[in-house]
């Protein structure tokens, strides 16, 4: 959810560990094997994100609230991002605070510290865990060479615990908390309180001491005006398995959207599976129309676990007025094949799938449905509906679903249903009058077409004045099939092929024994340049698992493949006997 991203931006401000720099150099080389991060930068980037925590503490103050807190072991640093809602309503988006760009929350210049973890604490405080390491790095990725040289158990009798402490006036330590001999009152009681530690542990000794008396104090707390208390108490009296329907069914009328999101949780937790009283499912769909995209998104998910007969009316509405919101029909698709079959042959909802609008739900409905259909009625029914919206995202998703249940469109399209909306396509990847991105969307459908129908569109997208996009789709769709011409048709198109196609088609020759030997084979014919494989990908076919096929690179790539570290250490050997002369350097 960062914004940034995963490897996102960060600022150490510790030197680079020397190993890491050599790796790095030898990774970008292709002398070892591993990933080049950060566009080949040693750092300035995460590479071991640890102990993620969100701050429920109350000492430092309300900008705090909600943010989270990680570490990078890597990088001896600590870095937060403030949590807000996505623009969709029901995911979240953590984003670097606007006072803490270019630096970092804390960071040390020790590069033996390691921000392993954190803990939300009785003081409000948030605890951080440094486990204080010389090295922290999985063994296997550093190489040999390098590893005789570390000692990877240095630092193991050490470790720190830091108590980060606001520099704000007047604030004090809390004093010593201790909950185990609080009453049941007192533990309910302490379900309102400010810090997140407080009402955990409340929460969780109420649970564990199953005291029923608890019951009442926790109904009265659903009548107070805190969210997180009322949040508390519904989970309280689920566990005291004393959470009734009439106070599940008050939390989804409460304003609090947050509150009608945890009640339907706690709704489907109480009756997974089981019927629906009447006025249950008069609630749900009314429920459609909430203004919280998170509430709508839950409900999705709840209705899901009904019987399909009680919730398709809400989740065919549902589908038809969030359809825009990937979240929430995610979470109506999520229902069973015997839901979305009930969805599927809705009144409503056939003059919706077959709209513009509703072209994106029934890709992903068709694609769920291909694969459960057990029965050839219920296949025949989806490829009929294909057939009448002759659409290239539709038609890939009954073709990934039918793969799924290791079925082709040829087995399942008995009666030649699709054969004109086949050729639609292979018009449209074609046509240059059409977009890339509309041809390369045909092309990827053309991926389940037969062969006589999708053959001449390929190689026409393959030849030379093509557009990067439309020769890489047009790879990318041939590299799916299994057949030895393949790497023929690929190794033939090489020369028209743009950087971006030959990457993809290199990717596609490597990618099963039968192309690797083809490859090779153009390589020492010359139709492919030895040049042209990457130094990463020279290694993996010299060390290949097959010895005829390591044999046959070994004799192919003689040209490109590296020395050996240490023939490059013989050959510079005498530079170090040599003197230096100031006047020629000058």
């Amino acid at each position: 959810i960062a914004v940034d991203g995963g490897a996102a931006e960060v600022f150490r401000i510790s030197p680079d560990e020397p190993w890491r720099i050599i790796r790095t150099r030898w990774r970008i080389a292709g002398v070892v094997k591993g990933a080049v991060e950060g566009g080949g930068r040693v750092s300035g980037y995460f590479t071991g994100a640890t102990g993620t925590t969100v701050y429920r503490g109350d000492a430092y103050g309300p900008d705090f609230a909600n943010n989270t807190f990680t570490g990078d072991a890597g990088g001896q640093l600590v870095h937060r991002k403030i949590i807000r809602s996505a623009e969709d309503g029901v995911s979240l988006v953590g984003e670097r605070p606007a006072d803490e760009r270019g630096f970092e929350f804390a960071a040390s210049k020790d590069t033996w510290v390691r921000v392993v973890n954190f803990a939300n604490a009785p003081d409000g405080c948030l605890h951080l865990c440094d486990m204080y390491r010389e090295v922290i790095e999985h063994p296997w990725s550093i190489p040999d060479e390098i590893k005789q040289h570390l000692d990877l158990n240095s630092g193991s009798d050490r470790g720190r615990i830091y108590r980060l402490v606001p520099k704000r006036e007047g604030w004090q330590r809390r004093a010593k908390v201790d909950l185990a001999d609080a009453t049941t009152a007192e533990l309910v009681e302490t379900l309102t309180h400010t810090n997140g530690w407080h009402r955990d542990t409340a929460a969780r000794l109420l649970y564990e001491r199953q005291d029923r008396e608890a019951v009442p104090l926790l109904v009265e707390l659903l009548t107070g005006n805190s969210t997180v208390a009322k949040l508390h108490a519904l989970s309280a009296l689920e566990g005291l398995r004393m959470l009734d329907l009439d106070t599940v069914l008050a939390a989804l009328g409460e304003a609090d959207a947050h509150i009608r999101e945890q009640a339907l949780v706690l709704l489907r937790k109480r009756n997974p599976g089981g019927p629906l009283e009447a006025r249950v499912a008069e609630r749900l769909t009314a429920l459609v129309d909430d203004p919280s995209p998170r509430v709508c998104f839950q409900l999705g998910l709840t209705l899901a676990g009904f019987p399909a007969e009680q919730s398709v009316e809400a989740l065919a509405t549902l589908l038809r007025e969030e359809w825009g919101n990937t979240w929430i029909v995610a979470a109506a698709l999520s229902a069973s094949p015997e839901h979305l079959r009930a969805v599927f042959s809705h009144d409503e909802m056939r003059g919706f799938l077959n709209s513009s609008v509703g072209a994106g739900v029934a890709a992903q409905m068709i694609g769920v449905l291909a694969a459960a259909a057990d029965q050839p009625e219920r296949i025949q029914q989806v490829v009929e509906f294909v057939a009448g919206n002759p659409n290239a995202v539709i038609l890939r998703a009954l073709g990934d679903g039918l793969r799924r249940r290791g079925m082709t469109i040829a087995q399942a399209d008995t009666k030649g249903l699709l054969a004109d909306t086949f050729s639609m396509l292979a018009d449209a990847a074609r046509d240059p009058a059409l977009n890339d991105h509309t041809r390369a969307g045909a092309l990827a459908a053309l991926a389940f077409a037969p062969t006589t129908q999708a053959d001449p569109a390929l190689q026409a997208c393959l030849s030379s004045g093509q557009t990067e996009r439309v020769q890489t789709a047009a790879v990318l769709t041939l590299a799916q099939r299994t057949a030895p011409d393949v790497a023929t048709t690929l190794i033939e198109h090489w020369a028209h092929l743009g950087s971006q196609a030959r990457e993809a088609a290199l990717t596609a020759l490597t990618a099963r024994d039968d192309r690797v030997r083809a490859l090779l084979a153009s390589i020492t014919a010359g139709k492919i340049p030895a040049t042209a494989i990457s130094a990463a990908n020279v290694q993996n076919l010299v060390q290949h698992k097959d010895a005829k096929l390591s044999a046959l690179a070994k004799k192919a790539l003689a040209g490109v493949i590296p020395p050996a570290r240490a023939e490059v250490t013989a050959k510079f050997q005498p530079a170090l006997a040599a003197k230096g002369d100031a006047a020629s350097g000058q």
